[in-house]
């Protein structure tokens, strides 16, 4: 049994999760944590002083989107419920293949962008630096939480995840560094 498949087996919900706090917490934070969280952005977008930050996120959740797609397709990893025995898709039936995870790359997208911005309000800001911190380090804890909950609800190997988050969390924090950028540009042409 690889590292990978113990880790796996380790943190999957199995048969007996159904209906207790646990996967209900863990149904939610997926469901959250997938394309529908990106909902949240909407309000953000109608505000005059978070549009640009806002539409500068949804370009870096897109660029992200496309790199989790290129990769499924060229590295085609099956599901841990399609390729291991005694393993069943706890919620939904996921489509597509699994390395590496959306949800994951999508979550840790989003918080590398909170905390690529975070480290910007800190330094421009220092009455808002705890403010800051603790936007980044939520936003952290919920894309942990969304990753595991795509373990124990078997749609996808811990590497999956792992890698996700990892390319998730870069792509977001350059996504932010290069709002940065273009902000600064952008004053500075007025």
């Amino acid at each position: 049994m690889s590292t990978d498949e113990r880790y796996f087996r380790f943190l999957y919900g199995g048969s007996t999760a159904h209906g207790n706090a646990l996967f209900v917490l863990m149904v939610i934070t997926t469901l959250v944590g997938g394309g529908w969280g990106m909902l949240i952005v909407l309000p953000f977008l109608a505000r005059q002083e978070t549009r640009k930050a806002s539409a500068a996120l949804l370009v870096t959740f897109g660029v992200a989107a496309l790199v989790v797609t290129v990769l499924k397709n060229s590295v085609g990893r099956a599901r841990p419920f399609v390729s291991l025995s005694g393993v069943s898709a706890l919620y939904g039936s996921p489509t597509g293949f699994s390395f590496p995870s959306g949800h994951a790359t999508g979550s840790f997208c989003f918080a590398g962008f909170i905390v690529g911005m975070a480290v910007r309000v800190a330094r421009e800001n220092p009455a808002r630096k705890r403010d800051a911190i603790l936007s980044a380090v939520g936003a952290i804890a919920f894309a942990i939480v969304v990753s595991l909950s795509r373990i124990y609800l078997g749609a996808h190997f811990p590497s999956d995840v792992a890698v996700g988050g990892l390319i998730g969390f870069a792509i977001g924090v350059a996504g932010a560094k290069g709002f940065e950028i273009c902000d600064r540009k952008s004053k500075l042409a007025q």
